[in-house]
């Protein structure tokens, strides 16, 4: 009886070993901003899941954080709504379609005064989080003492704020073609947005008042 009582004790006591000795599951660690990750990035990957069902020119803080929460719940992450590595690495190999793919990126822009640049900027597919497979170019006026926003008629006449007109690839010392990769971290996902990028960055680059 003796031995039989120690055959079950140390079979419990094995199995309790066993259940401790039993990996944790993987908890999420390092944190990435929605500045760093692309808050557009984010939201199409979530829109590509159907957990984001705003438009991307909607996409805030607030709707991509529900959003985010959301995703977390379903893949058993908990939907704090924070960026966790095991949260952005599901997100990152999301296949965009096509339609979401689409960015445009900054070339380069050329300060003409404290209030005007001379902007080129490409239309493509992204790639990677920083590259671009470009298929369009693009020039722009940016004036901010001129009112409105038009998107055909980069003379600016009417002058408008922001007036841009497909160019040519080889046009004011252009080196790249179609079907090249650009890289570069100023990324937009619409054209809208492409005007607040060019504020900011006219900004930082011509107005340093």
């Amino acid at each position: 009886m003796f031995k039989m009582i120690f055959i079950i004790s140390l079979l419990l006591s094995n199995i309790t070993c066993s259940k401790i000795n039993k990996p944790l599951p993987q908890l999420p660690t390092k944190i990435t901003t929605y500045q760093a990750a692309g808050i557009y990035k984010v939201a199409a990957s979530l829109a590509e899941l159907g957990y984001f069902s705003y438009s991307l020119r909607q996409a805030d803080i607030e709707s991509v954080t529900a959003a985010v929460k959301l995703f977390q719940q379903d893949i058993k992450v908990k939907p704090t709504g924070l960026l966790d590595d095991i949260t952005w690495e599901k997100l990152q190999k999301v296949k965009l379609s096509k339609n979401r793919r689409v960015v445009f990126v900054i070339d380069k822009i050329e300060c003409k005064s404290s209030h005007e640049a001379f902007v080129l900027f490409y239309q493509g597919e992204l790639e990677k989080a920083d590259k671009v497979n470009i298929n369009k170019r693009y020039a722009l006026w940016y004036d901010t003492k001129a009112k409105g926003i038009n998107r055909k008629d980069w003379w600016c006449i009417p002058k408008k704020r922001f007036c841009s007109s497909e160019i040519n690839f080889t046009d004011w010392r252009g080196k790249l073609k179609p079907g090249d990769i650009f890289q570069t971290k100023l990324i937009t996902r619409s054209r809208s947005n492409l005007e607040s990028l060019v504020a900011t960055t006219f900004k930082d680059s011509c107005n340093k008042d």
